[in-house]
């Protein structure tokens, strides 16, 4: 096991996370609400840190043992799964919500129509819409939503997620494998988790949130760990960074686009991304892909013999 690659990697990656991001934080290069392009460009790059304190490490430490990372050319057959099996999570997972009554839907897409207000007010000058454009204006902007979501999701999404996946995924996790799958799935995803606490720290203050910051940390860690089991696998069955980074593209774009609208009243802890609905759905999901895996690998090696 390449200790001192691994060593180099985490003591890169938590300088910048608890230094760099701090700093960023601090003078609003990096802002939670109103990012204008300045800022969008700051928090993308960040989410490149993983990717250089890989490259920090590899500098530093550069008999590591471990192949290099996969992540061109992609399949279309499997980003078109992977996309479209994560919107059937999403979607299952807040028919559930609805069906045992923890929320509603809003199918007036009021959030979505109060954030659009200013742009169709120039656009019309000023003027309101047409009785029948009005009626129809909430079902125009979800499906619009639910296709970006699909098409954003394993492109522009997953590129700006790659950074991340080098960095954990085609890094750090081939490191930790020697301790075995699971131990290395866990931890890697667990310090994944604590490696966004100043900014998650930094997005609950400035959204004067009621839920106490332990509850949406605790959380946060159980999301990024189930998801780093499902990335993991991803990656170690495939040998495909990039096609991790396409289920974490695909899971941000479903999370950010369509749902977040349609079911914008939430009923903390138990809905949204990381809602205890959200952690059961998805654990449930890690724990399938595992095993159905497993189960194949051992028949695959019985046939063999």
């Amino acid at each position: 096991m390449d200790k001192k690659g691994i060593c180099i990697y985490l003591v890169a990656l938590f300088v910048l996370a608890f230094a760099v991001v701090p700093a960023l934080l601090h003078f609003n290069l990096i802002v939670v609400r109103e990012m204008n392009l300045l800022n969008t460009v700051i928090f993308l790059l960040m989410l490149w840190f993983p990717a250089l304190a890989a490259w920090i490490a590899l500098k530093l430490s550069p008999s590591s043992g471990v192949t290099g990372v996969k992540i061109w050319p992609v399949s279309f057959f499997a980003a078109l799964s992977i996309t479209l099996g994560v919107f059937f999570i999403f979607f299952l997972t807040h028919l559930l919500i609805t069906l045992l009554g923890v929320t509603e839907i809003q199918w007036g897409m009021g959030t979505l129509m109060n954030r659009l207000k200013p742009y169709i007010d120039i656009m019309m000058q000023q003027q309101s819409l047409p009785p029948t454009v009005a009626a129809i204006a909430p079902g125009i902007g979800l499906v619009g939503l639910l296709l970006l979501s699909l098409v954003l999701g394993p492109t522009v999404f997953a590129g700006m997620f790659l950074g991340t996946e080098l960095g954990w995924r085609g890094y750090l996790l081939p490191r930790l494998m020697p301790l075995g799958r699971w131990t290395a799935y866990l931890i890697t995803g667990a310090l994944w988790a604590l490696s966004y606490v100043p900014l998650i720290y930094s997005m609950h203050v400035a959204v004067e949130s009621s839920t106490p910051f332990w509850s949406l940390l605790v959380r946060f860690v159980l999301m990024l760990v189930i998801l780093g089991v499902i990335l993991g696998e991803v990656s170690r069955r495939t040998g495909h960074t990039g096609l991790a980074s396409i289920v974490l593209g695909a899971f941000v774009a479903q999370a950010y686009l369509p749902w977040r609208y349609l079911f914008p009243m939430s009923n903390e802890p138990w809905t949204g991304t990381i809602g205890v609905f959200s952690l059961l759905v998805w654990g449930i999901v890690a724990l399938l892909i595992v095993f159905y895996k497993q189960s194949a690998e051992t028949e695959g090696a019985a046939d063999s013999e």
